[in-house]
């Protein structure tokens, strides 16, 4: 009953700062609705035969849109999962809101919990879930893919745990896959989350093992090496692939403006702007406080040897705080950091770490009240925050006519496209010089077939905008491709006759040797994980005999 009540705690408190989205209809966030858009038109794609999903046919008003190419593409295939239960497109995008809140605040639990037992992991749990910038992602932001990373923060520490006290195949292979998990939910958070990952095991087996273990160090990177090819199939063509596209030229804002003054961190405003809310929340700085007072005059919080692990904590946070201030400029023009347009996305993980400060209030009577008050302060200052603008009532058939990019300023348009398209087009196909008629017109994102029975020379355009991978052919033959036009659309030159125009859109090189390298890693998960299970049952087997 022990082990059931703290949980029982952490999911009530889940449901009730995630409350908004078990209400009917939705509400309108910056990014809530567009990621309805995705999924449906993740749908589409794999009903087209896109394995794993790239380009998309329906979006830019149906001139294509290379969207999960470079989009963050995991919180839409677990979307897919509760697809399969005939589950609304708006639903199981506030499921997934949801199971973002739940499942961040267990992994919390037992991170927290196995660092400095059961009342540090509610203490945490119960802090990282009221958080106010989580609230903002929630409420505000409507980041899908940074809500789901909040998730793994804990878990992928968690597992690390383990692995540094056993470092087997088991925790490998779980580490292998949930960092994988973590680069295809939010690239720019995996990021800037790996470094301290890689931190936090140097650390924490330095600190178990008194030495830092090779052999651990070894398996490390080769699970790093296996998790990072489960997600090379996305990772690797978006870097490289990036060249395509208007965000290799164009920044989505200036830095300079994106940067967080120390006075936001205490802001009480809640701003619904294109600017979100900054706050790391006044009680979860009081907890910060708290625990730094408790370490410096709670002499049983260093005897127990806590300290190292608290300046370890306090040394991240710092960093990552000073990394949200223009103090760090010169870094964030430096690649990878570079990459990223906002430096406020700091706050994510800035929020995990300033509630892990709590399984310091555990040491006596006195901390351990220190504690349950700053935690009830934090549920009634923060539960505030859960209030969205307003309710939308719009059925899913809404989003599925919805032809947006659903990016901000239209970054993932290809370079040639000089002139974006703002209206959806009459034909699919038409002709735009010469004499000729067009039928038994079939597309979809993959492919496109037609017929043109030309009676002169013509030029044929088809509405769909070029992206490295189309290829056509006219009967059977390589055709060349003209893309040189302000819409960037294919057209195709013809000379009299009859034709089968067959378009496919294919894997350009890089995105095979990525497929394949994502295949293969699967293909060694499998066997790992298979001889894993082989093992363990020839040694229960073995133990069987022996007793």
């Amino acid at each position: 009953m022990k082990k059931i009540v703290p949980l029982l705690i952490i999911l009530i408190v889940s449901y009730f700062f995630s409350k908004p989205f078990f209400n009917s209809g939705y509400f309108p966030t910056h990014d809530g609705e567009w990621a309805i858009v995705r999924l449906v038109e993740m749908q589409r794609e794999i009903k087209n035969g896109q394995i794993p999903p790239r380009m998309s046919d329906y979006l830019n008003h149906g001139y294509g849109y290379p969207l999960f190419s470079y989009t963050y593409p995991f919180p839409y295939y677990l979307g897919m999962f509760f697809r399969l239960f005939k589950i609304g497109y708006t639903d199981t995008i506030k499921i997934l809101f949801i199971l973002s809140v739940f499942l961040s605040g267990i992994f919390m639990y037992l991170f927290a919990k196995k660092l400095s037992g059961i009342e540090a992991g509610v203490f945490s749990s119960i802090l990282y879930i009221t958080a106010p910038y989580r609230l903002v992602n929630l409420y505000i932001r409507g980041s899908l893919g940074e809500s789901l990373s909040m998730v793994i923060f804990p878990l992928l520490l968690y597992i690390s745990l383990f692995y540094i006290e056993k470092p087997n195949i088991k925790y490998s292979l779980l580490l292998s896959l949930t960092l994988a998990i973590l680069i295809l939910t939010h690239n720019v958070m995996a990021l800037l989350f790996f470094p301290i990952f890689i931190s936090f095991i140097i650390f924490f087996s330095n600190i178990n093992l008194r030495k830092v273990n090779l052999f651990l160090l070894r398996n490390l990177l080769l699970s790093i090496i296996l998790g990072l090819g489960l997600s090379a199939f996305f990772f690797i063509p978006a870097i490289l692939e990036k060249q395509y596209i208007l965000l290799s030229q164009v920044k989505l804002a200036n830095l300079q403006d994106n940067f967080i003054h120390f006075k936001d961190f205490v802001a009480l405003s809640w701003n619904w702007g294109s600017k979100p809310f900054f706050q790391l929340g006044w009680v979860h700085i009081l907890a910060l406080i708290s625990s730094i007072c408790v370490i410096v005059f709670v002499k049983k919080a260093r005897s127990k040897g806590d300290l190292p692990v608290f300046l370890y904590l306090l040394m991240i946070l710092s960093i990552l705080i000073l990394f949200t201030n223009n103090i760090s400029a010169i870094f964030w023009k430096i690649p990878p950091l570079s990459w990223i347009d906002f430096p406020w996305r700091i706050l994510a993980i800035i929020s995990f770490f300033i509630s892990l400060f709590s399984i310091f209030l555990v040491y006596d009577k006195f901390t351990r009240i220190l504690g349950y008050f700053i935690v009830l302060l934090s549920l009634i200052v923060n539960i505030n925050y859960v209030k969205p603008i307003s309710y939308l009532s719009k059925p899913d058939e809404y989003y599925l006519t919805n032809d947006d990019t659903t990016t901000s300023m239209g970054e993932l348009m290809p370079l040639w496209v000089k002139t974006p398209p703002q209206n959806r087009w009459t034909d699919k196909v038409q002709v735009e010089s010469g004499s000729a008629k067009i039928n038994n017109l079939i597309y979809n994102s993959k492919s496109i077939t037609f017929n043109v029975l030309s009676d002169t020379d013509s030029i044929i355009r088809v509405n769909t905008i070029f992206f490295p991978g189309w290829h056509y052919t006219a009967n059977g033959n390589n055709i060349d491709l003209n893309y040189s036009n302000p819409l960037g659309v294919v057209k195709l030159t013809l000379s009299k006759g009859d034709y089968i125009i067959k378009g496919v859109f294919q894997n350009t090189r890089v995105r095979e040797w990525s497929n394949n390298i994502s295949l293969v890693s699967i293909f060694i998960f499998l066997g790992l994980l298979g001889k894993f299970y082989l093992d363990n049952k020839f040694r229960f087997q073995h133990d069987e005999k022996n007793n």
